[in-house]
């Protein structure tokens, strides 16, 4: 997690932090890594990460929706908001 901390925080290209969205989406889709991946902070870094961009906000909104429940129960206005984006998107 430190790397895609690294390039969720690379400033200079919307595309590395597209990608280091797209690794998070993957890694949260492997069900048996979501609470370590979840205490480790991924959470956050998704939500730092949607608000770069629509384009990276709808893979991180992606991302967030594939954990269950109980993982997401710390719920701020924030999070809300990038988890709410995918019932936005369009094509």
């Amino acid at each position: 997690l430190p790397l895609i901390t690294r390039l969720a925080r690379f400033d200079e290209s919307e595309a590395v932090r597209y990608d280091a969205a797209v690794v998070l989406y993957h890694a949260l889709s492997h069900e048996p890594s979501q609470r370590a991946l979840c205490r480790a902070g991924a959470v956050k870094i998704l939500t730092d990460l949607a608000a770069t961009g629509p384009r990276t906000r709808e893979v991180c909104s992606a991302a967030l929706h594939q954990l269950p429940n109980d993982l997401m129960s710390h719920i701020d206005g924030q999070l809300l908001g990038v988890l709410m984006s995918l019932l936005d998107m369009k094509d």
